[in-house]
Parts: C-alpha cells; structure tokens; sequence
C-alpha cells in the first residue's frame, strides 16, 4: 500500500479536513482548513471529496519520502515545490514513484499551501474529524518521521474546473455583513470601520488581530456570547479580534461584523503587516 513518510514537518505543517462539526456546545473549536478555499481547490485537483484529509502547512512546506506510486497537487500559497530536481507547478497534479522526494520550500506569496493526495490520507478521527487541534488531538503539527498511508477512496468525485483563480488571496477587500450587535456601535465607530484600514498584527490559527486606530476605542461592555469562524469582535482598545478556524467558541466582546467564507480564505493568507479593507455585503 503505498504511503508518504515526513522527512521534515515544515514550519507549521497539519492534518486537516473539513472538521470537526457538531461540538461547539461542548467548547470544541469547529479546526478544518484556515484556507476554505485553497483547501477545496486542492481536492478538486485529484477528485478527493471534502472530508478527506489533506496537510495545511505554513510558511515552510514539508519534505516527503513516496513509498509506491501517489498522484498529488498543492494549491493555495505559492511555494517552490521540486519532486527530486524537478521543478512543480502550483494547481497541477503530478504523480511520483516509491522513492520519490517532494520538497516543499518556503512561501513566495500567501501563508499556506493545500497538499492533497489522490485517494486522501487515511488518518485517525477523534470525534468525528482527523483536524489537529491540541490538546484533542494528541499533535500539535507534523513531526518528523510520522508516517501516512494512502486511503485509496473512491474517486467518483467531478468538479467544474474552469472557476480557478490562482491569485484568489493577493485581494485585500473583505466583504463582511452586519454582526449581532451591529446596532449598539456608535455611527462614529460604524463609519471608521469601513473607512479606515486596518493592519493584520499577530495571529494564528485561533484568530488574527487587526489594528485600526483611536476611533474605535469604545466602552462596551457584554456578558459573554457565541462566537464561530469569521465573527469579528471590537475590544475596548479598539481592536478588532477575527475568529478563525481553531477559535473559542465565545467572547464577551462586541460581535460587530462577520466575514464570508472567501474573505475569511483571503485573510488566512495575510501575513502580519499587511493591510485590508472592509466591504459591507
């Protein structure tokens, strides 16, 4: 049966699927890709459907040892990708032989790149997902040595490739609707918020913070409400806090805008010091 081993994880490298559905009412974060839609694309590709698993990496791809013959393909985050010597493209399907190195290096544009293999990685579900999110999963990311085996699904799987748009995430307007507590903002804030700017700060998998300026200081005080990926909360500095795909599943900030899927893809590729733009839907 043929299988991929990890020479080297990469900078930030994990197991993903679409997640881990159903579990938020117990405090267990919804995981899957940060990246919607480079995550789908990679699976289009190959004909895997959605809830196969796949490995999202960040910033630095992965080293992989091919034992057998695979067919792969990353999307998302442009990388130089070399099977062997061999230059690959990004969006392009290639298949390798037992033996085979594919080396993934360091991102050229975006943060993280989709690595799907057709067939899927038959991985282990804990609650119903293979998602990494610690600690319900026992790893954090990939580790050195770790070893996958293909799960050789059926392929029956079709999709339109012609919608491809390779620079999907080099956009920097996010289109956002109103938030639930939209209508207890000043207009002042309201105005600034679609005004202004804003600068992605530190961020991860849990959320990214973005920072405006003074005219969203605000003293708003709620008792603590549901949250999912993509609502974005304003803090009392003023900072706006987005959920993301590992993210708490309440706050007791104001819930003032949500992203939709393909923003909330678009923001998972921006790098700290970046700048974006709101755009109410």
């Amino acid at each position: 049966m043929s299988k991929i081993k990890i020479i080297e994880p990469g900078f930030f490298s994990t197991i993903q699927d679409q997640g881990r559905i159903g579990h938020r009412h117990k405090g267990i974060p919804l995981s899957g890709p940060m990246d919607t839609f480079g995550f789908k694309f990679a699976h289009q590709l190959v004909n895997n459907d959605y809830s196969m698993s796949l490995i999202e990496s960040t910033l630095q791809g992965p080293k992989l040892l091919v034992e057998g013959k695979i067919k792969l393909v990353y999307s998302g985050a442009l990388m130089d990708v070399y099977l062997n010597k061999k230059k690959m493209m990004i969006n392009k399907p290639f298949e390798c032989n037992s033996g085979d190195i594919v080396s993934f290096g360091h991102c050229l544009s975006g943060v993280r790149t989709y690595i799907s293999f057709s067939g899927g990685l038959k991985t282990s579900s804990v609650l119903g997902s293979s998602s990494y999110c610690y600690p319900i999963t026992k790893k954090k990311v990939l580790e050195k040595g770790d070893e996958f085996f293909l799960a050789r699904k059926s392929l029956t799987v079709k999709y339109d490739l012609n919608k491809i748009n390779d620079g999907y995430y080099l956009k920097n307007n996010l289109n956002v609707s109103k938030g639930p507590d939209w209508n207890i903002i000043s207009s002042d804030i309201k105005e600034s918020l679609f005004k202004n700017s804003f600068s992605v700060g530190i961020n991860d998998r849990m959320g990214y913070h973005l920072e405006g300026n003074d005219n969203l200081k605000n003293r708003i005080h709620l008792e603590s409400s549901a949250i999912f990926p993509g609502t974005i909360q304003l803090t009392p500095k003023g900072v706006l806090l987005v959920s993301m795909a590992d993210g708490q599943v309440t706050g007791g900030y104001p819930r003032v805008l949500i992203l939709d899927e393909l923003s909330m893809s678009i923001l998972a590729q921006k790098r700290r010091g970046e700048l974006i733009y709101f755009k109410m839907n």
